[in-house]
């Protein structure tokens, strides 16, 4: 726990909030509510608790800080001067709260953990970070946002190009079919010719039979005649040629388009188009693939299938992600975490999207300890007050701000803990006592006074004799650190004897007309001005002459 401040947070209706720290004067203090300074605020009369005019607002970060002067001594030493306590104090002090107030700015920072040498937020959020730029640079909120924004329009880019090869695929195929058929066409054509040639090489050989008187006639017919037979042998082959190579273009176009359309199904299967509610098939009446993405028309929202449910890809706005598959039953992210001692866990919409609220440690308080006065020796001390959780830590300290702890401590309950102490050093002490969880308490007033009990000077047993009838003097004599009285606690003086409980003078003048000897025996008690006593026991012995006496010769 912090030394040197304290911070909470606001909830709309508490004005009233705990100094637990120590600081040299009022003005070395500085309130903050959401990081201004505000002086709206008064404080109680033992300056443990400021209260704000109006409460600060619902989780408004309140911070108490001490900030002791740094740049001008308090105390500045001249030769010959008078050291008194509080320059001092005031010296000490102010490099005391000074060094405090550098330890806690240390501590409040980003560390590395001792665990895995990792550095640790403790569980706060990091804010003003740049977006970044290496392979294991941290990332924003916003650059993951805007990289799952990019992605899905990547992705709406590549099926609109899927689409297009599809398209060109198919007008391919239907253009290798008409190639074909005009080949074919081509061919049969070929054909037929070929066949009135041969017609034709059949009735020119006939006349040339009939021509026989004129053969020079009949063998020009002939040889014409087998010039365009040949021809039209070349130009059949050629055909059957054109016809085998738009089949196999036919063949190509076909495979083409049966992968364009492979394509297309794969492409469809995944990316769903518009809908107006959660699909539970693809387009082709199968399993939805995991993976998938449709576009919502009711909620205009891109959504994906995350291999159980359709889950909502938010764009430049938070995204709200279940705790789990089963975050619809009331209470599942308040069952998933466990309040230490003294912290509270508030939840809100259950089943939906759920949020947590902490709530701060309840802070111990001290309402007395027994005894008020001790020795110096080791002496058991009990604290009462409530909250006291587990075994808390208890500082002593001196008025001076000197700070000792006790030998041993013990948590009798809740509302009560025992103490075994041994301090050398006679004066006032503060009782600060904190819970493991850091919330703390100070007392307002020196609780516990350290001072030396009394002690006699006077040995113990006989203090001397009287003759009866007699007013010899005699006295007891004790100290301590403060003024002393002295009283008879047990037995009796002699008759006609007093105690002065001032200075211990036992006078007077014996008056009981005793017969024989008789010894007075006694207690006194010494009390000092802390109600520290002591006791040692004394005694007087009155003495009879002889009466009646005779003479002898």
């Amino acid at each position: 726990m912090a030394n040197s401040f304290v911070r909470y947070t606001g909830n709309g209706s508490t004005t009233a909030y705990a100094v637990p720290f120590s600081y040299r004067a009022q003005s070395d203090i500085t309130v903050t509510i959401g990081g201004s300074a505000t002086t709206a605020f008064a404080w109680n009369g033992a300056g443990t608790q400021i209260t704000f005019d109006s409460a600060p607002a619902n989780a408004a970060a309140i911070e108490i800080r001490r900030t002791t002067s740094q740049g001008t001594k308090l105390v500045d030493y001249a030769s010959g001067s008078v050291l008194t306590e509080t320059v001092l104090d005031t010296d000490s002090d102010q490099a005391f709260f000074m060094a405090q107030e550098a330890i806690d700015d240390a501590d409040d920072v980003i560390k590395i953990e001792n665990t895995t040498f990792q550095w640790d937020a403790t569980s706060k959020r990091m804010i003003n970070v740049t977006d970044p730029t290496g392979a294991q640079d941290a990332a924003t909120k916003n650059y993951v946002d805007t990289a799952s924004t990019s992605q899905v329009n990547q992705a709406a880019t590549s099926a609109t190009a899927a689409a297009a090869s599809a398209t060109a695929a198919a007008s391919s195929a239907s253009s290798a079919s008409t190639s074909a058929s005009t080949a074919t066409t081509q061919a049969s054509t070929a054909t037929t010719q070929a066949s009135t040639a041969t017609t034709q090489a059949s009735t020119a050989t006939t006349k040339a039979s009939e021509a026989a008187t004129s053969a020079t006639a009949a063998a020009s017919s002939a040889s014409s005649a087998s010039t365009s037979a040949s021809t039209a042998t070349t130009q059949a082959s050629t055909a059957t040629t054109k016809a085998s190579e738009a089949s196999s273009s036919a063949s190509a176009a076909a495979t083409s388009a049966a992968s364009a359309a492979t394509s297309l199904d794969n492409f469809d299967d995944t990316y769903l188009g518009a809908k107006s509610s959660d699909p539970s098939v693809d387009n082709d009446g199968d399993t939805l693939q995991t993976g998938a993405l449709y576009f919502n028309s009711s909620t205009n929202q891109i959504k994906y299938w995350d291999g159980s449910s359709w889950t909502g890809i938010g764009v430049n706005t938070d995204i709200q992600v279940k705790v789990s598959a089963n975050d619809t039953t009331a209470g599942y992210l308040n069952g998933k975490l466990v309040a230490g001692s003294g912290i509270t866990l508030s939840e809100t919409n259950d089943g939906g999207n759920e949020t947590l609220s902490i709530g701060g440690a309840t802070l111990p308080t001290i309402t007395g300890i027994s005894p008020t006065v001790a020795s110096n020796s080791a002496t058991d001390i009990v604290i009462t007050g409530t909250n006291f959780v587990i075994t808390p830590n208890v500082e002593l300290i001196n008025s001076s701000g000197a700070i000792f702890y006790p030998n041993t401590i013990v948590r009798n309950s809740a509302t009560q803990v025992t103490i075994n102490v041994t301090l050398g050093t006679d004066g006032t002490y503060f009782i600060r006592l904190e819970n493991p969880d850091g919330g703390a308490v100070r007392t307002s007033t020196a609780l516990l006074n350290i001072s030396d009990a009394p002690t006699f000077s006077t040995a113990a047993g006989s203090i001397g004799q009287l003759a009866a009838g007699g007013s010899t003097a005699f006295a007891v004599a004790g100290s301590s650190d403060s003024t002393v009285a002295y009283s008879i606690t047990s037995g009796a003086l002699p008759s006609g004897y007093s105690l002065n409980t001032s200075t211990g003078a036992i006078t007077g003048t014996e008056n009981g007309n005793p017969t024989q000897e008789t010894t007075y025996n006694f207690t006194i008690t010494l009390t000092d001005a802390e109600s520290q006593t002591s006791s040692r026991a004394f005694s007087i012995t009155v003495t009879v002459g002889m009466n009646n006496s005779g003479q002898f010769n």
